[in-house]
């Protein structure tokens, strides 16, 4: 393929998916009960736990497009430690999204159904609160497509390769250099 300033170049995608990993073990679970006398202004708190077996499982996955919206902006000179050469400077984006799911589940039985039912519940509440945190901590990272959007820009030697990269947070605020090639030594 030959590169020219202007040029857009196809995105390509990677997918990674995870397969669930699971821990069984035993936990102490705790469960409280409240009752209160309004009228001797009293309220009593008893807490119970119970060691039960546990199993808790979770799934990653992740979709990841490299050279979303690219475009050969400039050819220019590189200088990779003592060596220059003459690089096509491309502009990207790399897209990303990631799933997950966590599961936790407890043996009840044995139990009072009114502790199995506050289990299960409290359980439910994990995970929304997970759930919830999840989301919270993506959003305003996020594209209207649910991606991750992390802008790059990476100079491209023919016949060498990729040589440097310029990375750059969500914002557009430059983060860090990396050179590639730097420790081949040429001749």
């Amino acid at each position: 393929m030959k590169l020219e300033i202007g040029q857009s170049i196809e995105p390509h995608s990677d997918y990674s998916i995870m397969s669930d990993v699971t821990k069984e073990g035993r936990s102490d679970v705790k469960t409280m009960y409240s009752s209160s006398d309004l009228s001797k202004n009293t309220i009593t708190t008893s807490i119970y736990t119970f060691n039960v077996a546990t199993k808790s499982t979770v799934n990653l996955s992740g979709e990841m497009i490299s050279g979303m919206n690219s475009k050969v902006i400039a050819f220019e000179e590189v200088s990779i430690g003592d060596k220059t050469f003459k690089a096509y400077k491309i502009d990207y984006e790399i897209w990303i999204k990631q799933g997950y799911k966590v599961e936790f589940e407890y043996d009840t039985k044995g139990m009072k159904s009114s502790d199995a039912k506050q289990i299960e519940e409290d359980n439910r509440k994990i995970n929304e609160k997970i759930k919830k945190n999840f989301n919270k901590v993506l959003k305003g990272y996020t594209n209207n497509k649910g991606y991750i959007v992390i802008p790059r820009t990476d100079w491209f030697v023919p016949g060498l390769g990729w040589v440097k990269a310029h990375t750059f947070d969500s914002q557009r605020v430059f983060e860090k250099d990396k050179a590639f090639i730097s420790s081949i030594v040429f001749e």
